[in-house]
Order: structure tokens, then sequence, then C-alpha cells
């Protein structure tokens, strides 16, 4: 991105190689922003929202962004819930707690390959983040030096190039996330596998960001992939005895609308798997609480039997949280203390009565996913839809003779419609990415037939 103004003046000479290369883009931010102001429809935005009447009990058709009900009985509190500092860490009491959280989701897994996984004793204590960005940006700049290779699908969130690239100088090298398999799109194992491999030859770990359900395809592994994931990784570790360092963004964990797809993270069948391989899970309550501007996030690490005895066991546990402490310490200092102690209260209340409170949210989005994706799968000619079961996205990739910019742009301009544009030409990927999170029930079929009208027009 150019920056004319600024390079003809002092400030350019000025500013350090951080302050010349940092940038936002015009991505997520920026076509929300046109959506916002120009569309009727606006599939854009990575939360759920609808008519208020929709989630509550009343007639108000106002546009809300929808939340777990339950979080009405804790939202008034005490002010020493609110002004305190908390631990760099986090609340200790919330620490606790969402260990026990990430330990009752493996209880619960379905379609994980082990079946339903007990983690108790081989997970870190989570250190509280200021959410999910922040989590990654520190695991990267735990086992990232600058210039060295992350492996990230090419299909993947806009802001792990800003977090990666720009902030830790590390560099993102991409496999195609799809290939064809007896005839159908399969997560590409084949594509990741080889670069773990190349990671190998020029350094001394393999260092792997996966995001399940993904942003943006929406896609989640089923039992038979994380299966064949697991072996060849193992086999990996195994020939050339180097770590494999895998980086879990759960953000949309438990988003799964697939009946054959995995409800949990790949991280609990990555834990005590094999020595070398290092499983870090970057999850928080953004999502899973419906608490997007709540900016609690989490840190774990999955522990292998041979890395610590038993009465070594805490003391490890502590010198890593020591490590991820240090960074957070010297950059925001802390993370915020009321939406912890809200956190904290939720999960105070019972699981089993978040994932029932939240429930009436998910069947919401389920039923917009399920509409959506039955709606898109008649053909569309320069169209075709990614494999997708989760999460708040459908990824539509156009035929590259249409630039997805264009075509995003005759949607806002014709229809009043406005996604996502994502275009990558160095790897292929010219796609949309549609946030049917964000789009009420009711406009599902318009929607989808300007996409069809917009296609008529430009292919």
């Amino acid at each position: 991105m150019d920056f004319p103004c600024l390079e003809r003046t002092p400030i350019w000479k000025a500013f350090s190689e951080y302050g010349k290369n940092i940038f936002q883009p015009n991505g997520v931010f920026y076509w929300s922003g046109r959506a916002k102001n120009e569309a009727k429809i606006n599939g854009t935005v990575g939360a759920i929202l609808g008519p208020e009447m929709e989630l509550e009990d009343n007639d108000r058709d106002r546009i809300i962004t929808f939340y777990i009900p339950m979080i009405r009985e804790f939202i008034q509190n005490d002010p020493q819930e609110l002004v305190p500092y908390t631990p760099i860490t986090g609340n200790p009491q919330l620490q606790e707690k969402w260990m026990e959280w990430i330990i009752f989701k493996g209880k619960n897994a379905r379609n994980l390959p082990s079946g339903v996984i007990d983690l108790t004793g081989h997970t870190s204590l989570p250190v509280i983040v200021p959410g999910l960005s922040f989590g990654i940006f520190t695991a990267v700049r735990l086992f990232l030096d600058p210039g060295e290779k992350i492996i990230l699908p090419d299909k993947h969130w806009e802001n792990y190039i800003a977090i990666i690239e720009r902030q830790c100088g590390a560099r993102i090298t991409t496999y195609p996330t799809f290939a064809e398999l007896n005839g159908k799109q399969q997560y590409n194992l084949d594509g990741l596998r080889e670069k773990i491999e190349q990671s190998f030859i020029i350094q001394q770990k393999a260092v792997v960001l996966l995001n399940f359900p993904s942003n943006p395809t929406g896609y989640v592994p089923d039992t038979e992939t994380i299966k064949k994931m697991k072996n060849f990784l193992v086999e990996c570790v195994e020939n050339l005895q180097k770590p494999i360092v895998v980086l879990c963004d759960d953000a949309y964990e438990g988003y799964v609308y697939d009946d054959s797809a995995a409800n949990a993270s790949v991280f609990y069948e990555l834990t005590n798997l094999h020595e070398l391989i290092i499983p870090i899970k970057i999850d928080g309550a953004t999502k899973e609480m419906l608490m997007y501007g709540g900016r609690i996030g989490a840190i774990a690490l999955g522990l292998h039997d041979s890395w610590s005895n038993p009465q070594q066991l805490r003391q490890y546990c502590i010198e890593f949280e020591n490590k991820v402490k240090g960074t957070i310490r010297s950059t925001i200092s802390n993370s915020n203390t009321y939406t912890q102690t809200v956190v904290l209260k939720m999960l105070q209340q019972g699981f089993d009565k978040i994932l029932e409170s939240r429930q009436k949210v998910v069947k919401i989005i389920q039923e917009r996913y399920e509409l959506m994706r039955t709606l898109l799968s008649v053909p569309i000619p320069g169209i075709t839809m990614d494999p997708s079961g989760g999460a708040f996205f459908l990824l539509l990739n156009l035929d590259r003779k249409v630039s997805a910019i264009k075509f995003n742009e005759h949607l806002l301009r014709r229809y009043q419609t406005g996604f996502i544009p994502i275009v990558d030409e160095k790897n292929g990927v010219n796609a949309l990415r549609i946030a049917f999170s964000s789009i009420p029930v009711d406009q599902i079929a318009q929607c989808v037939e300007n996409i069809k009208n917009a296609a008529k027009d430009l292919f």
C-alpha cells in the first residue's frame, strides 16, 4: 500500500522499518464499512446478527448482535469486579475454570478418532489474553524468529498476514486448501505434509496453523481426515526427529452443523500424541460466549507425558506460562477485568447451562447455514462452493476471468448486497466470503438470487 503524503514529509524518514511496513489493507473492515452504508443485504460481518424478536420474546425488529441470553444476569456488578488490575496471566479463578471448560469439551467431543477425550493433567493452565488475535501474535512470537516460515492453507483469515508477517517478521508459506480426491473436494493433507517436509529442510522445526471450523471457508474435518492427519504428523517427526508446533486457532469451536464433522478441536487428538508434536490451543469467549467486544482469549499448551515427570509438571507449566506472561506484560500489560468477571460468572453457572443458553443462537445460525447452502448447491455458472460445515461462513470460488473485487463491487452497486472478496493472485484464490451469520433468514433467498443475477451479468 502506498502512502504518498507521508512519504513526502520528514515523518517517513523517521519511521522505523515496522512503521513503514505496517498498514491496514482494504479487507474485511473496508468492505464491511461499504456494505453497512450501501447494502440492503450485508454478508460481511463475522458475528451473528438479526432482528431482536428472533432472539428475544418481543416484537422489536431492530437488528442486533446476538448474545447468549444468560449474560443478562451478570451485566450489573460490584465496582470491585471492574476497576482493579487482574494478574498479567488473568483472573486465577477464570484460568482454572477455562481449563475445566477445555476438558469438558473434550469429554463431550463428537466424531474425533479417539472418541471422547479426557485431557485432565495434559494441558497447562490457560493464560488469559486480550482476544484471539493477540493469542496468535503471542504464539508466533514464541515459536518463530523473523524470517522463519509458518504453514497455512491458501484460504485463510486475512489478519494472519498482518500479525505473522508485519508484526512478527515471520513468513507465511501456503498449500492449496482443498484437492480433488475420488471426485470430491477434500482437505489437502498431501499439500500440508509437503510443506512440513520442506520446512524441516530449511529450519529446525515446522510450525503449522490450523483453523477448524475455518474462517473463511467454514470447513470442518471429519473423523477420517483427522485420523490421517495424526498418522502423517507422527511419521514426519519420527522420520526427521524434528518438532512440529501446531497452533490451533479454535475461534469457532463448537459451531458445527455437519453431523459427520468433529465438533471439538484437533488439539484434543494432538495432545500427548508424540513427544515431538507440540499443540497450542488458542480459543476464547469472543465466539464461544458470543462476546465479540469482550476481548477475552486464552492460550494453553497440550502436554506430553515424556516432557516432565509428575513432580516437575507444575513447575514446567509455570515456566511456559512465564514466557506468555512476559509477552503480555511487555505489550498490553493485562486483559480486561470486567469481561473476565462476566465470563467467569457464566462458567460458574455450569457448562451445560452455557450450552443450553447458547443453543437458541446456534439453531438460528444453523437454519441460515442450511438454507443458504441448499440454495447455493444449485450450479451457478462461473461459481463453485468450497466444502463447509461450521463457523459463520461459506466461500464461493469465482472464475478468474472476473476478479472477486469487481464481482463484489457489482453486487454492491447493482444489487445492494455486500460480501468480502478474497483475491490472492499468487495462489490462484479468487473468492467471496459470505458471512451467513449476519444475514437474517428472510433475506437469504434474495441474497442467493442476487448472486445468481450478478453471475449472469458478469460471466
